[in-house]
């Protein structure tokens, strides 16, 4: 299970949901919505591998990923459109990766 939390220096009230990630390879991922400048938090029920846990294309749209323990920070410098989609794999220490290598092309995506 993976819990999702977001946090901001605006004026705004922190958001807690939980999303439970398939287990199964066939399984469509979830999505995950941001916002700009609010730290959107991913909590594992497992410790995180930060070597293997990469997104692509964040280069001027987000900070760099902050992994520590079993939780990885997303904190983007702007609103995204709601066309931007940008692939986040994410590496337990267990070496189970989400999405699992079979699904290549089921990549999870960040998107505002």
């Amino acid at each position: 299970m993976l819990v999702a939390s977001v946090a901001s220096a605006k004026d705004r009230e922190p958001q807690i949901r939980n999303v439970l990630l398939p287990w199964r390879p066939d399984r469509l991922a979830r999505l995950v919505y941001v916002a700009g400048e609010v730290a959107t938090v991913l909590h594992f029920e497992k410790e995180v591998d930060p070597a293997g846990t990469k997104m692509e294309g964040w280069e001027g749209r987000f900070e760099p990923l902050a992994v520590a323990g079993k939780v990885v920070v997303l904190v983007p410098i702007l609103d995204l459109t709601p066309e931007d989609r940008l692939p986040l794999v994410v590496t337990l220490v267990t070496g189970r990766r989400f999405p699992s290598p079979s699904r290549r092309t089921r990549t999870p995506w960040i998107i505002r």
